[in-house]
């Protein structure tokens, strides 16, 4: 307790949105800005505020042969949630893995019955490039609370390639892109016949829950559900 206490003093902790000093990860007036997606939002894609046909999934190429059979996000990603998320991904702050996996667990908790009857978790992969620069595959991280969480086996079947990132591409760019990003890793057939949870930071068009959740129903997956921390509006 006072090398922790001494350590305080040294290296104060700070909000790792605003920078205040005296809190940790998030301070007070921050977190309170930490706003969730409240109904109503499609029952499909999660798209906050529909309460009929989406403008999004009721469209092609978003239809009832989806192979996402469900996709959800805790909040939109502006304002607190996109800087602390930026931290995340993109500056290196693994610190941040646990309480942003805290609110995806948090989450699951008071989803319906359904998002917590899985068998195995897994992870959209990231880019090799991103992760010698942080350190880390930052949707793993997360992936690797929720198993936790629900006790059930963090797997790895699905692999990034090689390939132009998604950043700057149109909806249509986006889906073109996504399917060919991704590839199946050797022994994903363990994913056969099983309820798998697909964990994401950001969702912004559901061109790469499209192209991962097909991988994963080629190689069997019976239910692929996917949740990420937040969405694009």
């Amino acid at each position: 307790m006072c090398v922790a206490g001494a350590a305080d003093l040294l290296w104060p902790p700070e909000c790792c949105v605003c920078g205040r000093a005296g809190e940790l990860f998030f301070c007070q007036s921050c977190r309170d800005m930490l706003g969730i997606i409240e109904p109503p939002c499609c029952v499909r894609c999660g798209l906050p505020g529909v309460r009929a046909s989406c403008p999004d999934c009721g469209e092609a190429p978003w239809d009832k042969s989806h192979p996402c059979d469900a996709m959800r996000q805790i909040a939109v990603y502006e304002g607190v949630w996109r800087e602390a998320i930026h931290r995340f991904k993109y500056d290196g702050m693994r610190c941040l893995a646990g309480e942003l996996g805290m609110m995806l667990t948090d989450w699951l908790d008071a989803a319906p019955v359904s998002w917590r009857e899985v068998d195995v978790v897994a992870a959209v992969p990231g880019r090799l490039l991103r992760c010698w620069e942080i350190g880390f595959y930052h949707a793993r991280e997360l992936a690797a609370r929720a198993a936790a969480h629900l006790e059930r086996p963090l797997v790895d079947p699905v692999k990034r390639l090689a390939g132009p990132s998604q950043m700057g591409l149109s909806r249509e760019e986006r889906l073109l892109n996504a399917k060919r990003l991704y590839g199946l890793r050797r022994g994903a057939e363990l994913v056969a016949g099983k309820r798998v949870l697909l964990i994401d930071d950001v969702v912004t068009t559901g061109a790469t829950a499209q192209a991962v959740s097909a991988l994963l129903k080629h190689s069997g997956a019976a239910h692929v559900r996917m949740l990420a921390l937040a969405r694009s509006v």
